[in-house]
């Protein structure tokens, strides 16, 4: 059974991960969400992203709200068990102690996609791991899609230094893969390398990205302002 949500701490939650992503980030740029708001709108769907850093829980809550549905992300439960708060906004622990555990975890999980709109992150990689190609995922995310029947959204995440002394993340939603699809793990690991290809131009400036956060280098600190105006 899927634990209720509370709506309170979710949004407190979302407040906290905004402060902190503004203070530790250069910017939030993103490609393909305007399609992806239109698929989450008419089916519920699994994000599969690619796990860099510690930055990307934070991140999720602010993709989710910007795609406008209502995700819940699987959590390894010994983690969940320690940060038992993260339960009060969406996370599902995922039992890895035994093959039989975990796809226990995942049967439970693929019940919160019935309706439109609703939506399930997952890190298919199952740790933290390096932008580099091959991603090497792992075969949890063919079970869940075969439970849920659901289509999966490709979800790449990398972060950069630009021109500011902290990174900036780029992620890019790609087109949904059908539950149908043999072996999905292949086609959606092509497809998260296709998406870190599209943040690699990003980054080079060779591809425009939608703002979902805006940089702090977009404005000029007061600090600035007044050496501007002392110097002139």
């Amino acid at each position: 059974m899927i634990p209720p949500r509370s709506q309170a701490w979710l949004r407190f939650f979302r407040w906290v991960a905004r402060r902190r992503i503004r203070a530790g980030l250069d910017g939030v740029y993103v490609a393909g969400l305007e399609d992806l708001k239109r698929y989450s709108a008419s089916e519920p769907l699994i994000f599969a992203a690619n796990h860099v850093a510690y930055w990307d829980a934070l991140l999720l809550l602010l993709l989710d709200e910007a795609i406008g549905g209502s995700g819940f992300v699987l959590m390894d439960a010994e983690n969940l068990k320690r940060f038992s708060f993260f339960g009060r906004i969406g996370a599902l622990p995922i039992d890895r102690t035994s093959p039989r555990a975990a796809l226990a975890s995942l049967r439970t999980a693929a019940t919160a996609l019935e309706h439109p709109g609703d939506g399930l992150w997952f890190f298919p990689q199952g740790r933290y791991r390096l932008t580099h190609r091959p991603l090497q995922l792992q075969r949890g995310i063919e079970h869940l899609i075969a439970m849920a029947k659901v289509r999966v959204v490709p979800v790449s995440i990398a972060y950069a230094f630009h021109e500011a002394p902290t990174p900036r993340a780029a992620v890019v939603f790609g087109e949904p893969l059908t539950f149908e699809d043999r072996g999905v793990l292949s086609p959606l690991e092509r497809a998260l390398a296709d998406g870190l290809e599209r943040t690699d131009r990003f980054f080079e400036g060779k591809e425009d990205f939608t703002p979902l956060l805006v940089p702090k280098t977009a404005s000029v600190g007061l600090a600035t302002r007044l050496l501007n105006w002392w110097t002139a």
